[in-house]
């Protein structure tokens, strides 16, 4: 992970400071949302094997488009509350996506086993006479803080692609003003 970030801030360094500011929000909408998409579209891959479906392609491009889509709500989500508090620091967007992610995925994931009778992931049986046990709580909070951290990591992608370098651009550019 960490060689495919310096990787990722290696080639932003090299192509970010010659970009305006619209490219850099598409070109961080582009990249960012990859962290997320590898990560479902792997562990669906493991736990559901695509091979073994009726149409392979479209569940890996549901996949796909799914994370998508989670991401830009997620991250628009974040966008508004970051643009109210006037936050640009790396760890507030890690924070701020952090925390909505993981309140939206918590509490979907709540709602979607809600309507079940009984249920079971592997050993753990999260839901058992139409009411969430013990265990599906902790296990349910678990992959909801996984997920989150995941989009953290994505929304610190983010914030390097479209925040870090324009912030450094705007630093040099009033220092010639001064000047």
């Amino acid at each position: 992970m960490c060689t495919i970030n310096s990787f990722v801030v290696a080639l932003l360094r090299f192509t970010m400071p010659t970009m305006n500011k619209r490219a850099k929000i598409l070109w961080g909408i582009a990249i960012a949302p990859w962290f997320m998409i590898l990560w479902d579209t792997i562990s669906n891959a493991l736990t559901n094997p695509y091979w073994e479906q009726s149409n392979p392609l479209f569940w890996f491009f549901y996949s796909v488009v799914s994370s998508y889509l989670s991401f830009l709500l997620y991250a628009g989500i974040s966008h508004v509350i970051l643009r109210y508090v006037k936050a640009v620091k790396s760890w507030q967007y890690v924070v701020v996506m952090f925390s909505v992610s993981f309140v939206i995925y918590g509490a979907v994931t709540l709602s979607s086993f809600m309507s079940y009778e009984a249920y079971q992931q592997g050993l753990v049986e999260i839901v058992k006479n139409n009411t969430i046990t013990p265990a599906g709580y902790i296990y349910i909070a678990q992959f909801s803080l996984l997920r989150a951290a995941i989009y953290g990591v994505c929304f610190l992608v983010f914030w390097v692609i479209t925040v870090k370098n324009t912030n450094q651009i705007r630093m040099r550019d009033d220092q010639k003003t001064l000047e």
